[in-house]
């Protein structure tokens, strides 16, 4: 960033609009349908209405390609943790390498687990 003075500005101003969306997005939702409004907004949706679906499906797409950008930043710091620094890693060590791989599959199977547990 070119101008380090204005992010405090542009954090407080991008929280505030992204606030102000979701308050309006819901009052919407509210407006829409009422009492009969549901906690999640994707349950609103008709079944059987081809909007439905398609939304529904861009939804899943949508939480499967961001996954992996919001799990990166927590495999960084455990596996610093875990495994050492990056910089005091060999590079060439396999075992290490295959013990970083199992880590990873490993969080994404808790994941999968909590999800599954928590569907509801």
């Amino acid at each position: 960033m070119e101008r380090k003075q204005d992010f405090k500005k542009i954090l407080i101003l991008v929280i505030a609009s992204l606030t102000l969306f979701y308050i309006l997005f819901s009052l919407l939702v509210v407006h829409a349908f009422g009492d009969k409004t549901q906690t999640m907004a994707l349950l609103n949706l008709p079944d059987d209405s081809g909007i439905g679906w398609v939304v529904k499906i861009i939804y899943c797409t949508q939480l499967i390609a961001t996954y992996p950008i919001t799990i990166y930043p927590v495999n960084l710091s455990m596996e610093k943790r875990i495994f050492g620094p990056e910089e005091l890693r060999n590079p060439k060590d396999i075992k290490t390498h295959w013990q970083m791989n199992g880590y990873r599959a490993l969080v994404v199977a808790i994941t999968i687990i909590i999800s599954l547990a928590l569907k509801d």
